[in-house]
């Protein structure tokens, strides 16, 4: 029987692209799906300043934020300040 071969990107756990309370305060890079068809992916670089009910709020630079709903994360890195 032939094993198939997983690429390691899309082998990663959902752990890995989740976050918690730990992560309050925690520099992160989101990249996340949205509903347009030409452009189906946004990012979003911050802070996270709030996790509830599934969504991700995320403080930018420029001091607006983002909400990200956590079963539209793609991928999620933790970013060293």
């Amino acid at each position: 029987m032939a094993r198939r071969k997983v690429h390691s990107h899309l082998a990663r756990s959902a752990a890995a692209n989740s976050l918690s309370t730990s992560d309050l305060g925690t520099k992160v890079s989101i990249l996340f799906r949205i509903d347009d068809s030409e452009h189906p992916f946004s990012e979003a670089v911050g802070l996270v300043q709030r996790i509830e009910n599934g969504i991700y709020l995320i403080l930018k630079r420029n001091g607006t934020t983002v909400e990200v709903p956590a079963d539209k994360v793609v991928t999620l890195k933790r970013v060293r300040r």
